[in-house]
Parts: C-alpha cells; sequence; structure tokens
C-alpha cells in the first residue's frame, strides 16, 4: 500500500498549495525538518463546501486557516497537525477561532487530508506580529479534532513550532 502524504495528495494542485516555509509578509514560524505545509490561500480544497458544515455551528462558510502543516516526530505515528493563522491584530476572536477550526474539518474531512498514519493530536496556532490585546482570552479557546477539544496557543512571530512538539501540550 502506498504511503499518502500532503505533498502527494496535494501534488496535482494548481496552483501549487505545498509549500516550504510558514510566513505571512514579514512574519513566520519555524517549521521542524520533514513537516509538510499547505498554504491554504492557494488550496483548490478551500473554501469548503457545505456538506463540511452539516453538523457545525460555522456560520461564514468562506473562512479558513492560513496553513495546515503536518510535522512528524520520531516515529510517524507520533506527530501532529498544526493549524496555522497569522494575525497582525486580533478583535474577532471568534471569527479567529471558526477560521481554526475549518482548518480542523479539512484535515478530518477532506480527501486531500487523508494521510497515512495522521497524527491524532492537533493544536491550533496563532502567530501575532504586533501587540494581541486578546491574547489570553484566545489561550482558553479551543477547537474539536476528532469530537475532542484541543488547544489553541498564540505565539510570536518566529515562533519554532517543534516547541510545542517537545511541550506535549
Amino acid at each position: 500500500m502506498a504511503v499518502l502524504t500532503l505533498r502527494g495528495l496535494h501534488g496535482s494542485c494548481n496552483p501549487k498549495c505545498v509549500v516550504n516555509s510558514c510566513r505571512s509578509g514579514s512574519c513566520w514560524a519555524v517549521l521542524p525538518a520533514g513537516s509538510e505545509c499547505i498554504d491554504c490561500d492557494k488550496c483548490p480544497c478551500f473554501p469548503l463546501t457545505p456538506q463540511f458544515f452539516e453538523e457545525s455551528s460555522i456560520e461564514e462558510t468562506d473562512k479558513k486557516p492560513d496553513f495546515i502543516v503536518i510535522c512528524y516526530e520520531t516515529s510517524e505515528k507520533q506527530g501532529s497537525w498544526f493549524v496555522v493563522d497569522f494575525k497582525g491584530n486580533i478583535y474577532h476572536i471568534g471569527k479567529i477561532i471558526a477560521q481554526l477550526q475549518v482548518g480542523a474539518m479539512a484535515i478530518e474531512k477532506h480527501r486531500k487530508f487523508r494521510v497515512s498514519n495522521s497524527p491524532d493530536n492537533l493544536v491550533g496556532l496563532i502567530v501575532k506580529e504586533g501587540g494581541f490585546r486578546h491574547a489570553s482570552e484566545l489561550d482558553r479557546r479551543h477547537i474539536i479534532f476528532r469530537g475532542a477539544p484541543k488547544n489553541v496557543f498564540v505565539r510570536n512571530c518566529g515562533f519554532e513550532v517543534e516547541k510545542l512538539l517537545r511541550d506535549k501540550q
């Protein structure tokens, strides 16, 4: 049986949505070696069609995160998904959580995210460029992935994603 990777599943996307870095403008997140990253602004999977939202409370179905990343640790079964959104300022926390939730739904339900040995762990990650008025409130929020609540973290530009893998939230 062939091993399915994000790179392989999205290889035919036009425009090319598999990218080597997680960056928005002058802000970035440092990915571990071997990570696979999808730029959701370039990915034809988005916006998700209404069928993905049948059991969801999300009202704005055109929402999407900036990136979806899969990182593997020492063995392929101990990896994590990251749904990443870059923000300069935060004013509408509900909309940010909705963007991350749409990413979690895509990983869970869209055929283009059905990788081999898909990790069960998912982390919502907001990478901030400037001051963050509501950062502490976002740290208390969560998104749902495979029926379980998953943490949302707020970190500064240049953050090393591997630190969240090591800390095992």
